[in-house]
């Protein structure tokens, strides 16, 4: 009889039980896709599931960190059932924690100079403006008069773009002989802090091209991983359903980094249809699901079967 493994004993299980506490929420929810309710369950999905997954794939985490993971993650789940308020901090403050470890890791893994080394390091930092900006969304700050909505993204933001898109990058960085990833690596690096460094002066002083360099860099880091992981699909000898989940993957990522794109040049092409609501329901999606499920999945999967792939 197999034996059933604890969530704060394995970061894998952690992402397991976690992924079942996930559907029966969002089946209870069930919010629409345009809405705060359906931001907050994506950013319980990253919590939950694809941060715990995600580090398990990193490899060399603390015990102390694995046996934090899921009661913290639930600690977030809790307090974003609660309205804004001192309470509500109080249960995100766990999952704060988680981040400040990984953030103090990634900066003692910035002494290495690999474009893997580099990745891994960016995602384990930049998680933690994800921790502090779900904070604030608890505490109903409005640093600069940022609508709320905005906070709320940008822990999202950080989770999956911050955090889990580096990490795909870095995985492939490290594992692939392709000269599109570290560029892909170094264009993410610099796109994320720039990214909320224009929107906030957006903010302050109506300054859009900032925000609209940032998202280009972005996107371009966006294709840049999608072609990368194409390729690899096509030269590499692995699990078809490895295959398949990197194919989809990379094609929700064009989608997803279309949208965004899009979105950032609104002062200069409006597009009625690119409205927060919409880039909630569909960029949000697409990266929640089609990038980070996918894409971690098939990461899983290949590593399964390490012994039927070689590398390219």
């Amino acid at each position: 009889m197999k034996t059933v493994r604890l969530p704060w004993v394995s970061l894998t299980a952690a992402a397991g039980w976690g992924a079942i506490v996930w559907l029966i929420l969002g089946a209870v929810q069930c919010p629409a896709l345009q809405s705060d309710n359906w931001a907050r369950l994506l950013l319980q999905l990253a919590v939950l599931v694809w941060v715990p997954l995600g580090l398990s794939l990193m490899g060399n985490v603390p015990v102390l960190l694995t046996r934090l993971v899921f009661p913290t993650a639930l600690a977030v789940l809790v307090s974003l059932q609660l309205p804004a308020g001192w309470v509500a901090a109080v249960f995100a403050l766990p999952w704060l924690l988680v981040c400040a470890m990984l953030f103090i890791s990634g900066l003692e893994q910035l002494t290495k100079r690999s474009a893997s080394d580099r990745a891994l390091s960016g995602a384990k930092i930049f998680i933690l403006v994800g921790g502090l900006s779900l904070l604030a969304d608890r505490l109903a700050l409005r640093p600069f008069g940022f609508d709320p909505a905005i906070i709320l993204l940008t822990a999202v933001h950080f989770h999956y773009a911050g955090f889990i898109f580096l990490l795909l990058l870095g995985l492939a960085a490290g594992n692939f002989t392709n000269r599109v990833f570290p560029v892909a690596v170094w264009l993410a690096l610099a796109s994320v802090p720039l990214t909320a460094l224009g929107i906030t002066l957006t903010q302050l002083s109506r300054i859009f091209w900032v925000e609209s360099l940032a998202a280009g860099l972005v996107v371009a880091a966006g294709w840049l991983g999608a072609w990368g992981y194409l390729q690899v699909v096509v030269k590499m000898r692995g699990p078809l359903i490895a295959r398949f989940c990197w194919t989809a993957m990379a094609i929700a990522l064009i989608f997803s980094m279309t949208l965004s794109l899009g979105y950032a040049l609104r002062p200069y092409l409006p597009l009625d249809f690119l409205s927060i609501p919409n880039m909630r329901a569909w960029h949000g999606s697409a990266n929640a699901i089609g990038v980070a499920g996918l894409g971690l999945a098939g990461w899983v999967l290949l590593l399964k079967k390490t012994d039927t792939w070689v590398k390219c």
